[in-house]
């Protein structure tokens, strides 16, 4: 959806999403197929396991399968220990340039930031950003963005009914 928006409206909004020349364009597709493949169905997981859980044991929520506190507890550490293992690897990526496709922000980092903000509310798992120096430095640069902001501004006034 984002290409298709950015090929609709070339004039305007940063003109590098997409990248500069072949070879920053072949680095974004590959960061964002792999955040298609592997960052998103394990943030997706975790924000699951995180809000729907708790839910299945409020107001007679149920879930279609029976899943104890232990279970719940170790089903969320794996989680948590394969994001772990995924985010070493942007670690080391993110050592060799401040983003992912290089050296400025690009489709690539901004396909993050949804998971990721919310993933950011959660302390235990905030940890697994913030502990690794460079991915905070990363993450800490995306979602200081003027443009990011204003998306959460309008997410709050469309919670609040405004």
């Amino acid at each position: 959806m984002c290409r298709i928006i950015l090929k609709k409206y070339p004039n305007q909004g940063n003109k590098v999403l997409n990248g500069r020349n072949p070879s920053e364009i072949a680095s974004i597709d590959k960061w964002v197929k792999i955040e298609e493949v592997t960052f998103d169905p394990f943030t997706t997981h975790l924000i699951d396991l995180q809000r729907l859980l708790p839910m299945r044991k409020a107001d007679g929520f149920q879930r279609s399968i029976s899943i104890g506190r232990k279970e719940e507890k170790e089903m969320l550490t794996q989680a948590e220990e394969e994001l772990g293992r995924l985010l070493d690897n942007y670690e080391k990526q993110l050592k060799k340039s401040p983003y992912l496709a290089g050296d400025v922000f690009t489709l690539a980092d901004l396909y993050h930031l949804p998971n990721t903000q919310y993933l950011m509310s959660v302390p235990s798992q905030a940890k697994l950003f913030t502990s690794r120096e460079n991915v905070r430095k990363w993450w800490d640069a995306i979602s200081s963005r003027a443009s990011w902001k204003k998306v959460l501004e309008m997410q709050q006034k469309f919670l609040r009914n405004e």
